[in-house]
Parts: C-alpha cells; sequence; structure tokens
C-alpha cells in the first residue's frame, strides 16, 4: 500500500498480511494453487526486495504486491503470480 494510503484509512497491514489475504482470494478461485510455492515466491520477494523503494514512493514488496491485487482479476496461473510478485528482482 502506498504510505499515503496508510495515512489516509488508518491501515497497518503488514505486506505478509496482505500476501495471506491475496493467497487466500487466488485459492478460493484456483483451488489446485501450489500454496507452498507461491509462499515461497513471495518469502524470497520479501527477502530480495528489503526495504528498497519503488519510484511510485512505496515499498517495491508493496507495489508487487498492489500489482497482483489486480493482475488476480484475470485469473492468471501460478507461474504468473510469481512473475508478478518477482518482477523487480533483477533491479537488486
Amino acid at each position: 500500500m502506498p504510505p499515503w494510503f496508510m495515512v489516509l484509512t488508518g491501515s497497518t497491514t503488514s505486506a505478509e498480511e496482505t500476501f495471506e489475504q491475496l493467497l487466500v482470494k487466488r485459492v478460493s478461485h484456483n483451488p489446485q494453487s501450489d500454496v507452498k510455492r507461491l509462499r515461497r515466491a513471495f518469502a524470497d520477494a520479501a527477502k530480495d526486495y528489503g526495504q528498497r523503494m519503488h519510484w511510485t514512493k512505496e515499498s517495491v514488496l508493496d507495489h508487487c504486491l498492489g500489482v497482483l491485487r489486480i493482475y488476480l482479476h484475470f485469473d492468471p496461473d501460478d507461474d504468473a503470480v510469481i512473475a508478478c510478485l518477482l518482477h523487480h528482482v533483477s533491479e537488486g
């Protein structure tokens, strides 16, 4: 979530909580998802991105989760979800 969103809404949802909410949505639409693999990709993203900031003034991890939130509406496969989570790794 962008920092201004948290200020306006009082939201303090962590990236991990946000990911778990998105994962629940993903699995409810696609029960055969490899949850372990998706969680591992999120953990790798969180470790790699650390506190790096995106040009939008939000953390890179929050940016990737925001993109994923939108992307899930298109019912992507697990590989596409993982690519969404890791799409900034090459910039590290």
